[in-house]
């Protein structure tokens, strides 16, 4: 052991040594007790230092253990919020329940419940069979602006007849088109034979006549031979 240290060590251990140091060599005294305090103030230093380390340690552990906590707190909040709007949103899409009663079909309008034409039974004539005791035609509206008709007239004199098939457009409320087979047949006219007219053929009412009359109303004769084939109002 060096003088030095054996000198120290009786500084820290014995006033009396240090009281005859000093008598000894003053100088000597003075630069161990300097070298001592210089020791103690870095020990208290790093002892702070080492203090502030793990002060600061524990307050980061501690604002750690905070911010987990807060995490788990607002994640329990979130689901909550989660699942109101999951509920809201199947609210949303599901419809309400229908507790009343289904509203009926609204009534289906006839095919052409605004034409010229009245659907149903119209009187039939040819003038050489009968204008007192006509025939019947059934006219019935089939949409698009047309109606069908069909019907005939008999005599109750003879095997004399008038018959009607097809379909009738109307032009306006005084004219007709008609597409189909006009066929009658007079004892006394065209031999005895049936006259066949087929259309278009078109019927017309003129002046204040209630009826509409075929315009083609040459006999199959021909001549001055004329047929009157109406269908009355």
């Amino acid at each position: 052991m060096s003088f030095a240290c054996w000198i120290k060590s009786l500084l820290m251990f014995s006033p009396v040594c240090s009281l005859a140091l000093f008598l000894h060599s003053p100088s000597l005294l003075l630069k161990l007790c300097m070298n001592r305090i210089l020791v103690i103030i870095c020990s208290s230093l790093i002892a702070i230092g080492c203090a502030q380390d793990d002060g600061s340690k524990r307050a980061l552990e501690d604002e750690n253990d905070s911010l987990i906590v807060e995490n788990a707190r607002l994640k329990e909040i979130n689901d909550s919020l989660s699942a109101l709007l999951r509920v809201k949103d199947r609210s949303s899409v599901m419809p309400a329940p229908d507790t009343a009663a289904p509203a009926p079909p609204p009534p289906r309008p006839p095919a052409d419940s605004t034409g010229p034409i009245r659907e149903g039974n119209h009187a039939l004539t040819l003038q050489w069979i009968s204008w007192d005791r006509p025939g019947q035609a059934t006219i019935k509206a089939i949409g698009n602006g047309k109606y069908s008709i069909r019907g005939a007239q008999r005599s109750r004199e003879n095997d004399d007849y008038l018959k009607i098939d097809g379909t009738l457009t109307p032009v306006n409320e005084k004219e007709l088109v008609f597409e189909g087979t006009v066929e009658y047949k007079v004892s006394h006219n065209n031999g005895g034979q049936p006259c066949v007219k087929k259309g278009p053929l078109h019927f017309k009412a003129t002046g204040n006549r209630k009826y509409w009359r075929m315009q083609e109303m040459t006999n199959c004769e021909g001549g001055l031979l004329t047929d009157y084939v109406d269908i009355y109002f």
